[in-house]
Formats: structure tokens, C-alpha cells, sequence
């Protein structure tokens, strides 16, 4: 997963020419260039306090976790039946093309004795 990028868009521009890649900042002395500069150390804090939230709860840490955290999304998490309700309803679709009848009453099967078991 290292190496991996999020892109995350922060609403604002600024003039090709002003924006400093580097710095990752506007140049210039102007109000709105302070201003974006500003809001861009803002942001950047906020992603920081993301990445630490995660690092507390032990949550694995990639690019999408640290953005999904920073807007807000938890990821929703599925339980086994779900899973496999999930499953058996994609595979329903699909057979005569990719699989058998014979496939999906297994899985059927595999459905029922979780939900027993459950």
C-alpha cells in the first residue's frame, strides 16, 4: 500500500502561475493568496488529526482510510450472512452464464446452515 495517493479536491483555486508545487502553497502576498494558504494548513491539520484518529483505534492506514476518515465515511463493515446473502444474489444473476443451477443451490445451502448456526 506505500506509495499509494487519495485525491481529495478542497473546493478552492488559485492562478496556474501562483501555485507553488513544492511548497505545495500559493506565492504572493495578496489577502486571497494568505487566505488559501491558511485554509490549505487548516486542511492539512485536519488530515494529520484523521491519520492519528486512525493510528488510536488501530485501524489499518492507507491513502483512502485517512480521506474516508477525514469526510467522514465509515467504511461499512458487513457480517458473515450479509456477505454471503450479498454473494448468492450476484451469483443469481449469473447463472446459465458463468455457473450452474447446481452452484448456487450449494451456496443456498451454505446460507442456510450459517444462518442455523448463527
Amino acid at each position: 500500500m506505500q506509495g499509494k495517493r487519495a485525491e481529495l479536491t478542497t473546493g478552492r483555486d488559485c492562478e496556474p502561475n501562483r501555485w507553488n508545487a513544492k511548497a505545495g502553497r500559493v506565492t504572493g502576498t495578496k489577502e486571497e493568496s494568505k487566505i488559501l494558504n491558511v485554509y490549505l494548513d487548516q486542511l492539512q491539520a485536519l488530515i494529520y488529526k484523521a491519520h492519528q484518529s486512525l493510528i488510536k483505534a488501530g485501524e489499518m492506514i492507507t491513502a483512502d482510510a485517512i480521506r474516508n476518515k477525514y469526510l467522514g465515511k465509515a467504511e461499512k463493515s458487513h457480517t458473515l450472512l450479509e456477505a454471503v446473502k450479498d454473494h448468492n444474489e450476484k451469483m443469481k444473476a449469473l447463472v446459465g452464464k458463468e455457473f450452474v443451477q447446481g452452484t448456487l443451490n450449494r451456496y443456498k445451502v451454505l446460507e442456510r446452515h450459517l444462518e442455523n448456526f448463527i
